[in-house]
């Protein structure tokens, strides 16, 4: 009830700042609790150094600084009305995701915690073309109202994971050509696949890539990203899927080009959360043979 209360109130005070404001707030909002939460911020360092990054603790840093500007965005996004004027947002591959919406099989739209994700599913809407995300529930009446009414506004619908019938909804919506949406770096307690990723392993949900298998549908990587001049930038990438291999391919697919995109910038990933024990070095190349093959 009190985050609830908090969140509402966060989103209507952003909501009326300016738009640099808000991503400030938040930048000293995240370098703040990656001082406050200690042993969050030992777990980030961890993670990343298990990656191989260069330089953890400064690359830690810039992550708890830059998870709260995208957060805050977020909510600052959220918070606006309907007349409001859009965010002004730089596209790359757009041609990639209209082509594979024209083949009629669907579109898979994949992604990740990674930049304001939330801007790939509305630039989708802004091509033209009927788009649905599958997401879990927030668990914050008020808020969670606020954030479906943002994505409605804005041509996308939200299928929220565990409401009954929301499995087949995505079903139907993939079978009728259109695009589903489906964050791939977090999962529940069922229908997952363990796989290497950023030097530990991680389980993904296999779902999404078992209803793509069914569908014949292609997949495309979005992901979001602020440019050096403060623009968005949001980018579609087609990925390499074969006809006819196992939805467990298709889940190693996606997971090799997410890591490939975090390491090209790890400040943007959120890397708090624990993951999976590393796998064995004979587990590491079982596995990288099933994505070549």
């Amino acid at each position: 009830m009190l985050l609830d209360l908090v969140g509402s109130g966060l989103v209507t005070t952003l909501s009326a700042l300016p738009h640099r404001a808000a991503l400030g707030a938040g930048r000293m909002v995240g370098r703040a609790s990656g001082r406050i939460l200690r042993r969050k911020h030992r777990r980030v360092c961890g993670n990343l150094e298990r990656a191989g990054c260069d330089e953890p603790a400064r690359t830690a840093r810039r992550a708890w600084a830059q998870g709260g500007a995208n957060l805050f965005e977020i909510l600052w996004l959220v918070g606006r009305g309907a007349d409001a004027a859009p965010l002004p947002v730089h596209v790359e591959g757009s041609e990639a995701l209209t082509e594979a919406a024209r083949e009629g099989r669907g579109v898979l739209l994949v992604s990740a915690h990674l930049g304001n994700w939330e801007l790939v599913p509305v630039e989708v809407a802004r091509c033209g073309l009927p788009v649905a995300v599958v997401a879990r529930p927030l668990g914050t009446r008020r808020l969670e109202r606020k954030w479906l009414a943002f994505r409605e506004r804005h041509g996308v619908r939200t299928l929220l994971r565990g409401e009954a019938g929301s499995g087949m909804a995505a079903a139907r919506w993939l079978r009728a050509g259109r695009v589903l949406g489906c964050m791939m770096d977090r999962t529940g307690l069922t229908r997952r696949l363990l796989v290497p990723f950023l030097g530990e392993a991680m389980y993904v949900p296999l779902g999404p890539a078992e209803l793509a298998a069914r569908s014949g549908s292609a997949v495309i990587l979005g992901t979001a990203q602020r440019l050096p001049t403060g623009e968005a930038c949001v980018r579609f990438r087609r990925l390499a899927v074969k006809p006819g291999v196992a939805p467990e391919a298709i889940a190693r697919v996606i997971a090799q080009a997410l890591e490939e995109e975090i390491r090209l910038r790890p400040e943007d990933w959120l890397w708090i959360y624990r993951r999976q024990a590393w796998l064995s070095p004979e587990e590491r190349a079982e596995e990288s043979r099933a994505v070549e093959a």
